[in-house]
């Protein structure tokens, strides 16, 4: 309880690159600073941790993996946005949902989540397609991932020219679709 905003704030450029994020974060704990708010990327977010312990690093990934490198992850997490779109699936009744793997870190991330805490429901996984851009395509690629049956929710965590395709030919198929908070 600082009883308002700290008396020092300093915002800082991390720059590209994890060495620049460890260099700029070293700066400011030469100039004082108490505690780390970022980086927002993973490996800039390592670099900071190791370059300032044992200053508090509140990161602002979404990677919950960081916490055990010694960062405080701020960002909202596959996890939990899956809580959120499994909350969804219930209140609505939808029982049939399809993962849209879009690979990559958050995407493994959320392909965990989501089959880890299904809660009933019966989820798929279509590997990512970039040629299905078409809704027809979208359509009979579902149905094969469901077994001849489409889905009630498509899930879509990926970010990315890709991902956003892919999710505008899943939405024109008629099924909601829903992506992540990333």
């Amino acid at each position: 309880d600082f009883g308002g905003t700290p008396g020092k704030t300093r915002v800082q450029d991390a720059g590209e690159t994890p060495q620049s994020a460890a260099d700029a974060a070293r700066n400011a704990v030469a100039d004082g600073a108490d505690i780390i708010v970022g980086p927002l990327f993973r490996d800039q977010t390592r670099a900071v941790v190791q370059a300032t312990t044992p200053v508090p690093v509140l990161s602002l990934s979404n990677d919950e993996s960081l916490a055990a490198s010694g960062a405080w992850v701020f960002g909202v997490t596959p996890a939990q946005s899956v809580n959120t779109l499994l909350s969804f699936a219930k209140d609505t009744g939808a029982r049939r949902l399809t993962l849209l793997e879009t690979g990559g870190t958050l995407g493994q991330q959320a392909s965990r989540a989501v089959h880890g805490q299904a809660r009933g429901a019966r989820v798929t996984s279509l590997p990512a397609i970039p040629a299905a851009t078409q809704p027809t395509q979208m359509a009979d690629a579902l149905r094969q991932a469901g077994g001849g049956t489409m889905p009630d929710i498509i899930y879509v965590p990926g970010t990315g020219a890709d991902a956003l395709r892919q999710a505008e030919a899943a939405v024109r198929t008629g099924v909601t679709t829903i992506g992540s908070l990333q």
